[in-house]
């Protein structure tokens, strides 16, 4: 399934992933949680999915904001290089 979805986002929070699957008595989905970061490193067991599961991936908060505060760093550095000239 993730590569079909062409793998995680730079963002994702692959260590708390969750299969939600249909609850078969109605009500609701029942949650399955899954440990992509093993799976992908070869030390889990694959899990199955059945029609209608949706494999959720989350953000990764901390993440996130490395991610954003890199990106302002690189910024400012930028901007002063082309101040200066």
């Amino acid at each position: 399934m993730l590569s079909l979805a062409e793998g995680l986002s730079r963002t994702a929070g692959p260590g708390s992933a969750r299969v939600l699957r249909p609850n078969p008595t109605g009500g609701q989905r029942l949650e399955i949680p899954v440990n992509l970061s093993q799976i992908l490193a070869g030390k889990g067991a694959d899990v199955s999915l059945e029609p209608d599961d949706i494999l959720f991936v989350p953000n990764s908060a901390a993440r996130s904001g490395t991610l954003r505060a890199l990106e302002a760093v690189i910024q400012m550095g930028t901007g002063m290089v082309i101040w200066r000239r």
